[in-house]
């Protein structure tokens, strides 16, 4: 429930409710990829701190008593959420600070749905 409700629900209608606000257009320089509807936020870069957080915050858990595979875990999925981001800034569709924005809303989302679930996760049993 964790990971669907993040991925869905907060990057997914959160994300297309936040564009439909902005209205921020994408930049105007030859991309190598097409995109449609609105610039700010990223959606992939939300989408990538929500998904592979939630993966990274599932898993430390399960890998408590690895710390060697926790940390490459951790490391390993963190680069892959900023290499998302840069990606979005290299073909052209995205401003930096529409890929910071959705790291920040990302990662601020996953925070407060972690948060709830160690403080409500025994009442959703």
């Amino acid at each position: 429930m964790f990971l669907l409700f993040n991925v869905l629900i907060f990057a997914g209608l959160g994300n297309s409710l936040i564009k439909h606000l902005v209205h921020r257009p994408r930049p105007t320089v030859d991309r190598l990829v097409n995109a449609s509807s609105y610039s700010f936020p990223s959606g992939h870069s939300i989408t990538a701190m929500l998904l592979w957080g939630s993966t990274i915050i599932l898993l430390s858990g399960l890998l408590r008593q690895h710390p060697l595979w926790k940390k490459s875990l951790i490391g390993i999925l963190s680069v892959w959420i900023v290499l998302i981001g840069l990606s979005r800034i290299y073909v052209g569709v995205h401003y930096p600070s529409d890929v910071v924005a959705g790291w920040t809303l990302g990662f601020v989302l996953l925070t407060l749905s972690q948060w709830f679930l160690t403080r409500h996760g025994d009442d959703l049993s």
